[in-house]
């Protein structure tokens, strides 16, 4: 582990009063990736997140449509979005899967996982990968988190995207509209 992504894990550790070590909290974090990676439509891109209390509840999710096998073409969820005769119309898997952070943000809303803007606060988000540009928008109009650990299992063969997320995490940050430390 970066010792960028040990010093936010303490951090958090610190300002939350979590009990468990950092390697606890990773080990953890990494199971409930796991797992949301596992209940991916796509079973080629496999993206999961989580979110973390202090007291290591847990609310995961991944990115997944539950049109999987009825509406879109034979072999949809098996290509790549790189290949360009997915469809006839190039629709691709990126255009209509909902991405595991903005359904974990909506099903902890729904569920009530999160009530206040408090709760969103204390929250580690963990990711499997870096968010694109669309994510990173969702969680910061919608959520009040503060704490964002990538794992990079995950590696998304698009770094345009990734550049479109880690500028616009920049802007934010310029303003001090928002604060993620990843």
């Amino acid at each position: 582990m970066s010792t960028e992504n040990l010093h936010l894990l303490n951090t958090w550790r610190e300002e939350f009063g979590v009990k468990e070590s950092a390697e606890e909290i990773i080990s953890f974090a990494k199971s409930k990736i796991e797992l949301a990676e596992s209940l991916s439509t796509d079973k080629l891109v496999q993206v999961g997140s989580a979110l973390i209390k202090p007291d290591l509840s847990c609310l995961v999710s991944a990115n997944l449509s539950k049109f999987a096998d009825s509406v879109y073409p034979q072999g949809f969820w098996e290509q790549h979005d790189a290949n360009p005769d997915i469809s006839k119309t190039g629709l691709r898997k990126g255009d209509v899967v909902v991405h595991s952070e903005i359904r974990l943000i909506i099903n902890a809303m729904k569920c009530g996982f999160v009530h206040t803007q408090d709760d969103w606060k204390e929250c580690l988000l963990v990711l499997s990968t870096f968010p694109c540009a669309n994510c990173v928008s969702a969680i910061m109009e919608f959520t009040e988190l503060e704490f964002m650990l990538v794992l990079e299992n995950t590696k998304i063969a698009s770094p345009q995207k990734q550049e479109k997320a880690r500028e616009l995490l920049t802007w934010f940050n310029a303003n001090q509209q928002r604060i993620l430390r990843f």
